[in-house]
């Protein structure tokens, strides 16, 4: 396999929500001696088509433009579907990633603690967890003067994986990693960005699923709860992690009850040993933006994931999605770009998602991008795809790292432990809890908003706050 020597990344960079599928029906998750193809379908009523197919098959992504959605079925399941097919392909044999230049999760846990090794003052590598088979979920902090926190830079998360098979998921997180270590002193705009923000990136969240892709079953989605310690998983094994999240679980027919589906979403809101990780970590670290990475389908989703909902701030949310989107070309076609909306607007209803438990639970501007197209697939060839994947890539996540320092509010709360910030004005009507380090942060649009911060047993203090193109930030101590 190719390795990135460490010694040379700060001189030499690397060149550089499957769509998350409501399945109802029984899966063949095991792939060993089964018949699955992905089949390209042609739909007709493109939102009504796709709704039956993702309640009955495993839909591994779309093609908005040209109206076709892939999926996984057997040959039996195949027959009984009537919808034209346009190609169809074997799924690749097991074991047959093995041999290609995508980190395994031990080489990644290898690859990540190198660049804390040689970046020892600008990144910081944390296991935020354990997976249920007891590995290590690896996430790299990068930020000046790593071995302190300073309440005043603003934190952005990048997560790839919730589900396994959808390796350039990890490999998009990796390039920010090795973007910025790489680019820090000699890029401007890079050291800008380090100096000013802490940024963590958690390039691989399924760490077991990750590991049965490259052993022993390529399209293995869920994680691996009820799974052997060696050998195939049965059907009726693993949970969608990404169906699993509290808020919104199980609440809008988005994911299965079913075991035996492959967006099962647990026995129970947060049940999964890997979810509970995630939820600590995140209500620790209070990020302002989260971008999560799957694939394939070419859209920048945002929520809420649940039909007929949108988000109270539902403009600035859209507006920012709508940017993102705008600087991602499609792989088909450099004049054209990826579409941004709800998954339920774009696709189907998805429930007890990350990014809607992020936003309703931590206020947090969470977004999902599907990268690549169905030409591409899970598995996209590395030598073809990696480095220009990864290169477009950079317009989203630079646009956050960009972003943080438009138009908003942000403080830092002395004088209580346990302040409460509210801000009112043009689309933004919001009461949070001030993050544990004093700090607290709010995206607006241009405008003129009321900020109130209060405490028990303080006077509350109040002002209004005109904002225009960057952010303002105020120091609010409470009497």
């Amino acid at each position: 396999m190719r390795r990135l020597a460490l010694a040379s990344i700060a001189f030499v960079l690397l060149a550089s929500c499957s769509s998350s599928t409501p399945t109802t029906d029984e899966a063949a998750v095991t792939q060993a001696a089964d018949d699955r193809v992905i089949a390209t379908l042609q739909l007709g009523d493109f939102r009504g088509e796709l709704e039956d197919l993702a309640h009955r098959y495993d839909v591994a992504g779309v093609d908005l433009g040209a109206g076709q959605a892939d999926v996984i079925v057997t040959q039996a399941e195949l027959a009984e579907i009537a919808l034209p097919v346009v190609r169809t392909a074997s799924l690749p044999a097991a074991g047959s990633l093995a041999a290609s230049d995508y980190q395994t999760p031990a080489e990644l846990e290898t690859l990540l603690k190198g660049y804390a090794e040689q970046f020892p003052t600008l990144a910081a590598v944390e296991s935020i967890g354990k997976s249920g088979e007891g590995r290590d979920i690896w996430a790299v902090r990068i930020t000046k003067d790593v071995a302190t926190h300073d309440p005043r830079r603003p934190v952005v998360l990048f997560n790839g994986a919730h589900h396994a098979r959808e390796v350039m998921s990890v490999q998009v997180p990796l390039d920010t990693i090795q973007t910025l270590l790489g680019g820090y002193g000699t890029d401007p705009q890079i050291t800008r960005w380090v100096d000013t923000n802490e940024i963590w990136v958690l390039p691989m969240f399924n760490v077991d699923g990750a590991n049965r892709v490259f052993t022993s079953d390529t399209m293995w989605r869920k994680n691996t709860k009820g799974c052997p310690a060696s050998g195939t998983c049965a059907s009726g094994t693993g949970v969608d992690m990404n169906r699993n999240y509290p808020y919104g679980w199980g609440s809008c027919n988005g994911s299965s009850s079913s075991p035996r589906a492959q967006d099962y979403r647990g026995p129970a809101a947060g049940s999964e040993t890997e979810n509970v990780a995630m939820m600590s970590f995140v209500a620790r670290i209070k990020p302002v933006f989260d971008i999560s990475y799957h694939s394939y389908s070419e859209l920048v989703l945002y929520p809420y994931g649940c039909k007929g909902q949108h988000v109270p701030s539902q403009e600035l949310v859209a507006q920012i999605g709508s940017q993102m989107a705008a600087r991602l070309p499609l792989d088909s076609s450099p004049t054209r770009t990826y579409e941004a909306g709800t998954p339920w607007e774009l696709l189907y209803s998805a429930d007890g998602g990350d990014m809607d438990w992020m936003f309703h639970d931590h206020s947090v501007l969470a977004y999902a991008i599907e990268v690549n197209g169905s030409r591409a697939g899970f598995h996209p060839s590395y030598a073809t795809y990696r480095d220009k994947t990864v290169q477009k890539l950079r317009g989203a996540w630079q646009l956050l790292l960009d972003r943080v320092d438009g138009s908003g509010i942000r403080g830092l709360v002395t004088g209580a432990d346990d302040a409460t910030v509210t801000v009112t004005g043009p689309g933004t009507d919001e009461r949070r809890p001030v993050n544990p380090d004093g700090s607290f942060h709010v995206v607006t649009l241009p405008g003129t908003y009321h900020v109130t911060v209060a405490a028990p047993g303080h006077a509350p203090v109040e002002q209004d706050v005109t904002v225009a193109a960057t952010r303002v930030d105020l120091d609010v101590t409470l009497p």
